[in-house]
């Protein structure tokens, strides 16, 4: 079994810095070749800890599902592109995009680390931090099509 556990706090800022109501505190997930992947999120929901856990074929598919289970939000996942810069020996650089609707709004996630599924995992969560600030603060004729925002995760 392959264990991978992150620690890492990342805390979302969307449009004009304010904050998100998630914030992504620790993923651990649990691997094995030719199994289901088990995966564990703790977030916090305005300041509140909370955890899930998702089970499925493939780690991101896990992650949101327990942050599903959290949020109380499901999201389309339209799209999700991960690029990764190797730095030599100082490691690389994940950075993900992830393009999802959320109750008929499409919004882009962004994040950031050193490990890929992390990367992955905190621009989704910034997808949603997008959506709530999206539907709960500008009407439909303030906002675009889609709105994109950047998270980073240390």
């Amino acid at each position: 079994m392959i264990i991978k556990k992150t620690g890492h706090r990342s805390d979302h800022k969307v449009a004009g810095g304010l904050d998100g109501p998630f914030t992504l505190d620790e993923v651990v997930v649990h691997s094995r070749l030719h199994h289901h992947k088990s995966v564990w999120v703790v977030m916090s929901v305005d300041g509140t800890k909370k955890t899930g856990h998702g089970m499925a074929a493939g780690a991101m598919d896990s992650a949101i599902i327990a942050i599903s289970e959290i949020t109380g939000l499901n999201a389309l996942v339209i799209s999700l592109s991960v690029h990764v810069v190797a730095n030599g020996n100082d490691g690389s650089v994940s950075s993900a995009y992830c393009s999802m609707t959320v109750n008929g709004l499409s919004v882009v996630g962004h994040g950031h680390s050193a490990d890929l599924v992390e990367a992955s995992v905190a621009a989704y969560v910034d997808g949603l931090n997008r959506y709530f600030y999206e539907s709960l603060c500008c009407s439909p004729s303030d906002r675009g099509d889609s709105v994109s925002a950047k998270s980073d995760v240390n």
